[in-house]
């Protein structure tokens, strides 16, 4: 892979989080997460497809490895940048929903970046993209994969951060109730609740089915004997009378 392809592109990546820092104004910082995110989960999906399809090749593996980890820079450049303005609450709860996006989509596309990764290490060592900044070139210990999972713990972190400094009470419940949906708190405690009253119910009703089943069949059992019984009677009965007649004629 040419060298100067991915020097050129992190030149750019620095250049374009330098501009972060000096020329955004407030509000573009919000902007640029929720657009870099926007842009992220339109080429992860792309690369799901050729992965899927199995026309992923090495090269374009390691070009998708420096796409991806600079769009990932870009968001946490503009997000932490943010977090050293002053913002409105409105505008932290928009920076918290873009990090949030960020987070699940990074969780969604899980398995293409492992499969990003893995075709990557088919390349020579000297051709693999230097990700880690405190590795070699070609280090096999990192890749988009384990970045994705830093990121997401770096943006659960954020994500608090913000959140406490919102004011507004109406604000913080809402990001607060949004943040839950997100990682399903909430809806995974309602189900689990509703399936606990389920099972109970169900419980209830086959413990219900089975004292009556079991009561109809003690009670068939009981009619059962009773009338093996009755019919052991007669052929009892039967028996004695059939010896009483042998005996009379036998006198006779």
């Amino acid at each position: 892979m040419n060298k100067k392809i991915i020097i050129g592109i992190g030149t750019i990546t620095i250049l374009a989080i330098g501009w972060l820092f000096l020329g955004y104004s407030t509000v573009q910082y919000v902007t640029v997460v929720a657009d870099e995110v926007t842009q992220l989960e339109n080429e992860l999906a792309s690369l799901e497809t050729s992965v899927s399809a199995g026309t992923l090749s090495p090269e374009n593996a390691a070009k998708a490895q420096l796409m991806i980890v600079a769009r990932i820079d870009s968001i946490n450049a503009a997000a932490n940048a943010g977090q050293k303005v002053t913002l409105t609450d409105k505008q932290r709860a928009q920076l918290i929903g873009g990090l949030e996006r960020l987070k699940q989509i990074l969780i969604k596309y899980k398995d293409t970046l492992v499969a990003v990764d893995n075709e990557v290490l088919k390349l020579p060592v000297a051709e693999r993209p230097k990700l880690n900044r405190r590795s070699e070139v070609g280090s096999s210990t990192t890749g988009v994969a384990s970045i994705a999972t830093e990121t997401i713990e770096i943006v659960e972190d954020q994500v608090v951060e913000i959140t406490e400094d919102i004011v507004d009470e109406d604000i913080f419940a809402e990001v607060r109730a949004s943040s839950s949906d997100e990682v399903g708190g909430d809806d995974v405690a309602g189900t689990v609740e509703e399936n606990e009253k389920l099972d109970e119910d169900q419980v209830v009703i086959e413990d219900g089915e089975t004292s009556e089943s079991y009561e109809e069949n003690e009670a068939n059992t009981m009619v059962e004997s009773d009338a093996d019984i009755v019919s052991e009677d007669s052929a009892s009965s039967g028996v004695d009378g059939s010896i009483e007649i042998e005996s009379e004629l036998d006198t006779n």
